[in-house]
């Protein structure tokens, strides 16, 4: 009898120690998001191809002109680059005057006075307060330094063809900065003796010269 209560006792004892030990142990399932496990769901590496494509404006203009155009959707949309535009002092007809240029695009001596406040003799005074009948003036709150810096540009890089002055001792130019354009004279060493503004928004000409009556 008592080795039978011994074994009761004993089988007791071990029931409640496997209970103990089921509640101690972790639940199945799913690996809780930030657990430390193998088993949870994994986040996808990253990878360039899952970012959307960006459609710039060329783009978006190529494509629009397609679709207008009735061209498949796979149609090459992009659009041609424009051709790089050559500085027409580069033209072999030119190669003799340049080599004369010692001082090719440099302000001659007083020149930026006379364009800007006039040489007193009728030439120059282009400046946007001036009030000499007939002249061209620049636009208003243009500055003396903007004119030498936009004479410079054009008069080493102009926009057309340079054309030779009538008497043979320089150059004519033209050119669009900042949108206006101006006419600069070369001398024959290739200095600026001389310009004025063409057109361009803000420029004027001052009324001619009343005549006597």
């Amino acid at each position: 009898m008592r080795q039978l209560m011994a074994v009761l006792r004993t089988t007791a004892v071990l029931v409640v120690l496997f209970a103990v030990a089921g509640l101690h142990k972790h639940p199945s399932g799913p690996t809780p998001p930030h657990g430390g496990g193998d088993d949870g769901p994994k986040r996808p590496k990253f990878n360039p191809g899952m970012m959307p494509k960006r459609v710039g404006p060329a783009q978006q203009h190529g494509i629009k002109r397609a679709q207008e155009e009735g061209r498949p959707k796979d149609a090459d949309t992009s659009e041609p680059e424009a051709p790089k535009r050559t500085n027409p002092w580069d033209d072999p007809d030119f190669a003799d005057a340049r080599y004369d240029m010692r001082r090719f695009g440099q302000m001659g001596d007083g020149a930026m006075d006379k364009i800007w406040d006039g040489d007193g003799r009728g030439s120059g005074n282009h400046k946007p307060s001036s009030t000499e009948p007939g002249k061209t003036l620049f636009p208003p709150g243009t500055t003396r330094e903007q004119v030498e810096g936009w004479f410079k540009s054009i008069a080493t890089n102009p926009d057309s063809r340079p054309l030779e002055r009538p008497d043979g001792d320089g150059w004519v130019v033209t050119g669009t900065r900042d949108g206006i354009t101006c006419i600069v004279t070369l001398d024959k060493d290739g200095s600026i003796s001389g310009g004025h503004p063409l057109s361009g928004e803000g420029v004027t000409t001052n009324p001619p010269a009343k005549r006597p009556t």
